[in-house]
This record gives structure tokens, C-alpha cells and sequence, in this order.
């Protein structure tokens, strides 16, 4: 029953373009708001990181400082419009364990994602003042913000699943790799305090099954269709259901 995966966005996700493009925002006209989130895990001293440009130089920043840290940090980037790379390490080779990620978003939408294995990894970021959404005004999530289709147009349910956590590491821990296990796929919850999950999916009743590790009681769970919570759970339970 599983269909196909979406994106959605918000008219606050909109908004929040908008704002980061110049109108309101720090940035200077022509450049683009980037918000960062590196969490440190457990280990954040092994954390350092840097973000390139498309010739492999690191970003000089508009104070005139180079675009590299360490962790925890978060903020806020002005970029032109372009690729830029992002590169993580870890100095003691072990990968970013104990809930450490690397989280990007523009606009409200989620760009980008990393958790460095072994001593280092890289993603790489594209910048662009387009707005991407579904543009079919009979789809169920249609954004009239949106000014390139996506392909994520849904004409049945548009169902999303929002896994949380309240001390905010995900649910991954010890040698347990928690998630969702939903119509035949594991979606892994391995940091931060929330993964949101969207699907698009016809009327009916659907089961999935959740994967916690020991800290169980920090687990919580809400289904939305079209927008509408339909389901919730916490603590200890591992069945999902909604309909």
C-alpha cells in the first residue's frame, strides 16, 4: 500500500524562503539563508568540519572568517546560489557516534543531512532561491508557493509520521538502531529530536512496527493525514497503527 515518498512544503516553509533571501533577513540581496545544526554525541572534541566551494576552497564568510568549526554549533550561512560541499571529521576515526549529525535546511526544507563514518564523510549542499513543491492545484499536497515541481504531487492521503525524542538523540544507542519499520522499509532514527516521514497512501488502516532502544521512555510517535493528528503513542509500545 506503500506509494511513493513526499516532501512537503509549508506556506510557513515559504515564508520562511522569503525571508531568507533578503527581504527581512541579514542576508545580503542575491544570497540565500543556509541554518546549520552540527551536534557534538558523545565524543565532540574528534568533531571538526568544513564547507567548500565549488573550486574545493572553503567558504569565506561575509565577516571575512573561513566557513570550518567544531562542534556543537549551529547558525546561519549567507550564500550565493550555488553547490557547496560540506565535509565532516572525525580525528579518532570512529565515525560520529552518540547521536553527533550534521543537519542543513533553506527555506524550512531539509537540504541535507550527515553522520560521518570512519574519519571523515562530505554531502554536497545546492543552494537556490527556487522553491520546490508539488504545482498540481488537485493534488492533496499542493503548494501554491512552489515554483518548480518536485514530482511529490499525492492524490490520495498524504500521511506523515513524526518519530520523536525528548532528550533529543534519537533512538539509537548501544549497538541498537532504532526507527520505523513501515510497509516493508526501515527508516532509522539515529539522531536529533524528531524524523518526520511522509507518505503518500489510499484510505485504510496500516501497521508499523518501532524499534527502541533502552531509553524507551524518551519515545514518542504521531501520525498526521492531511494534516490532522489521527494517532499517538509513547513510552515502551512498539506497534503503530492508524487508519
Amino acid at each position: 500500500m506503500f506509494n511513493n515518498y513526499t516532501k512537503i512544503t509549508t506556506a510557513f516553509a515559504a515564508f520562511a524562503l522569503l525571508f531568507s533571501t533578503g527581504a527581512w533577513s541579514q542576508c545580503a540581496e542575491g544570497e540565500i539563508a543556509v541554518d546549520y545544526a552540527i551536534t557534538g554525541g558523545d565524543w565532540a572534541s574528534e568533531i571538526t568540519w568544513t564547507l567548500n566551494d565549488d573550486a574545493g576552497n572553503p567558504v569565506v564568510l561575509a565577516d571575512g572568517s573561513s566557513a570550518v568549526g567544531g562542534a556543537p554549533i549551529s547558525g546561519q550561512w549567507c550564500l550565493p546560489v550555488g553547490d557547496y560541499t560540506f565535509i565532516g571529521s572525525d580525528s579518532y576515526g570512529d565515525g560520529w557516534t552518540g547521536g553527533a549529525s550534521a543537519t542543513f535546511t533553506m527555506g524550512g526544507n531539509v537540504i541535507g543531512t550527515l553522520i560521518v563514518e570512519g574519519f571523515s564523510g562530505s554531502i554536497v549542499l545546492s543552494v537556490s532561491a527556487d522553491v520546490p513543491g508539488c504545482t498540481d492545484s488537485t493534488a492533496s499536497n499542493y503548494n501554491d508557493a512552489a515554483t518548480v515541481d518536485d514530482g511529490t504531487c499525492c492524490f490520495d492521503d498524504l500521511v506523515t509520521i513524526v518519530l520523536n525524542d525528548s532528550f533529543g538523540d534519537g533512538w539509537s544507542w548501544a549497538g541498537v538502531v532504532g526507527g520505523l519499520e513501515f510497509s516493508g522499509v526501515f527508516y532509522e532514527f539515529l539522531a536529533g529530536s524528531s524524523l518526520s516521514l511522509d507518505f503518500c497512501l489510499a484510505p485504510g488502516c496500516y501497521n508499523g512496527t518501532l524499534t527502541l532502544d533502552q531509553y524507551s521512555s524518551e519515545a514518542s510517535w504521531t501520525v498526521l493525514v492531511n494534516g490532522a493528528a489521527v494517532a499517538s503513542g509513547s513510552g515502551a509500545s512498539t506497534d503503530l497503527f492508524f487508519s
